[in-house]
């Protein structure tokens, strides 16, 4: 039994024996005692109608509203004798599901049951359309802040993006399924999520880039950074005591598998975990991200890591220094949550956050080095705190290393990617990457530990 599956929940019948034999007569039950319910005169029609109305009226307000807010749009650019061709022609957001009808040229194209199957929208797009219009509803964003509160404040739960923990520790859903799911090269699971993304095993592909990279003498250092679910489980359980982090059950062949194929690996899950143990939080508590301890866990164990790689050592030296600074940061998990401002703050403090920033001998703040050797490519993990979001408070991972390692780097680290991901920061051709990566010594592949069993992992063309 491995440890994640201590983090789901057991479900125990009180009953033995076959449990079909006793579970089907109290299914035939319920359906006689639904088929003969008795409602009070007009109960029935009114909630028939109620349903129907709130079905039916949820969309119109939206598309009502949509109209009222282009038309008022374009009345003022008009006023403002804007040329006729830039006033934009939205149409409401109910309408882009006409986005998902296929072109007939595609139709017409269409030779085999493949090429039919892709002319249907997957599930995930489907699934994020349906986020989307949500989020973005007039309805959704009055009623859902109310919704959520009595959800999270009477019942303790989170919502589909945001999991609930003890004493106000917020999780996000992908990071708790990862710890606590099905293993991620497990083959069913493989199959299942087939559908879902392409390429769901990311073995192939971190193979495929350290390869191409080890050809041109460039050095490949991957850094999943684990999870808050992986280093903080006991925000699941009560009354367990827990020896270790809460891994995937694929973890160790994925980290096994990467080794044996000379893939340089840097593995925090333990580190972080005795550090969280030992009273330092390693994560912000309602937030994805790292806290200012665990990020400079990370830098220090990836500069040691760094300072080990040929090279390295023997690169000009720069002097950095660290400065206290004071952050006030939105938090992302608070903000999904959807909360009302008063439930908010009740929930969780928002005092500013402790960091050091980073700046060089001369008292300017740390910026990426576009002619170093070592190269940062990495999502959100490697952009918070850092000046890449526009902040300018450069106390991000890349800096801290810089600091530790007392050389330069580059970074390029964003949290929206496309087909690609992280690797869209070298290029989306093996060409592409080739050319990126020629002057580089090292590069770090930096990504949440979450997109093993969340994301596609396609190769490089």
């Amino acid at each position: 039994m491995t440890e994640a599956s201590a983090v789901r929940p057991i479900v125990r019948t009180p009953f033995s024996g076959d449990a079909h034999a006793v579970l089907r007569p109290r299914e035939q039950q319920a359906v006689d005692e639904l088929g003969t319910t008795r409602f009070a005169r007009g109960t029935r029609s009114f909630l028939l109608s109620l349903f129907l109305a709130i079905v039916v009226l949820v969309p119109v307000i939206d598309t009502a509203g949509d109209y009222l807010d282009n038309a008022a749009q374009q009345r003022r650019m008009l006023a403002a004798h804007a040329p006729i061709s830039e006033i934009p022609r939205r149409r409401p957001q109910a309408f882009d599901v006409i986005d998902f009808v296929p072109t007939p040229s595609r139709i017409l194209g269409a030779r085999t049951l493949e090429d039919w199957t892709r002319l249907l929208p997957t599930p995930r797009v489907l699934r994020e359309y349906e986020d989307e219009r949500s989020r973005r509803s007039r309805v959704g964003k009055w009623v859902r802040p109310w919704a959520q509160w009595l959800l999270t404040g009477w019942f303790g739960t989170g919502n589909q993006q945001v999991v609930y923990g003890k004493d106000g520790w917020l999780f996000y859903s992908e990071g708790a399924q990862y710890a606590s799911g099905p293993g991620f090269l497990d083959p069913a699971q493989l199959d299942k999520r087939k559908g879902e993304v392409p390429a769901p095993d990311p073995r192939p592909a971190i193979y495929q880039l350290n390869d191409e990279l080890k050809a041109i003498g460039t050095t490949l250092i991957v850094l999943p950074v684990p999870e808050k679910a992986v280093v903080h489980p006991s925000s699941f359980s009560t009354g367990r005591v827990f020896d270790g982090p809460v891994q995937n059950p694929s973890w160790g062949e994925f980290l096994q598998g990467l080794r044996q194929h000379g893939v340089l690996t840097l593995d925090l899950s333990q580190s972080m975990f005795d550090a969280e143990r030992s009273g330092s939080p390693q994560f912000l508590q309602a937030d994805t991200h790292w806290s200012e301890s665990g990020l400079d866990l990370t830098a220090r164990a990836l500069a040691s890591a760094l300072a080990e790689q040929p090279g390295v050592s023997s690169a000009p030296s720069r002097v950095f220094v660290r400065r206290p600074i004071r952050f006030v940061r939105k938090f992302d998990l608070l903000t999904r949550l959807d909360l009302p401002d008063f439930a908010a703050k009740r929930l969780t403090s928002l005092a500013p956050i402790g960091l050091t920033q980073i700046r060089d001998a001369s008292g300017t703040t740390w910026r990426p080095d576009t002619t170093s050797g070592i190269l940062f490519i990495g999502d959100s993990f490697l952009e918070i705190f850092s000046d890449g979001t526009g902040s300018g408070l450069a106390a991000g991972l890349a800096e801290q290393v810089s600091f530790y390692l007392q050389r330069a780097v580059d970074r390029r680290a964003k949290h929206d990617f496309g087909f690609l991901d992280v690797r869209e920061q070298l290029g989306t051709s093996i060409e592409m990457v080739r050319r990126e990566a020629a002057r580089r010594r090292i590069i770090v592949f930096v990504f949440a530990m979450r997109k093993l069993s969340a994301n596609g992992w396609p190769l490089l063309e």
